[in-house]
């Protein structure tokens, strides 16, 4: 995870734009995490689902690496010091953010824009 999130700051530093290139190191971060449970179906589903989303992380990796970055940083660091009730917080927060994009797309996409 760490190497991942690594990745996505160095793209950040070199003020990287191809889509696929971030969306590739923000899944990479998630692929760890799903790899980090040991349990191969957890993983496999995670994959799977992650892969549905891979054309909204291409597009919310572009418009704004530094927050993808800065999320998995927190839930990274909240890892390595085993505080579940703050990765429980910090995770909640990146589903939230993700889940209010959606709806903000929704809302664009049936409006026209």
């Amino acid at each position: 995870m760490e190497k991942a999130v690594e990745r996505l700051e160095e793209d950040c530093l070199k003020a990287e734009t191809d889509g696929e290139i971030l969306a590739n190191h923000d899944l990479e971060f998630h692929h760890a995490f799903a790899d980090a449970t040991h349990n191969s179906l957890i993983t496999k589903i995670a994959w799977t689902v992650w892969e549905l989303f891979r054309p909204s992380i291409k597009e919310s990796t572009e418009y704004d690496p530094n927050h993808a970055v800065q999320d998995h940083r927190m839930i990274l660091e909240t890892i390595k010091k085993k505080d579940l009730e703050k990765l429980r917080d910090a995770m909640e927060a990146q589903l939230s953010d993700a889940a209010e994009k959606m709806r903000q797309d929704e809302t664009s996409s049936s409006i026209g824009i």
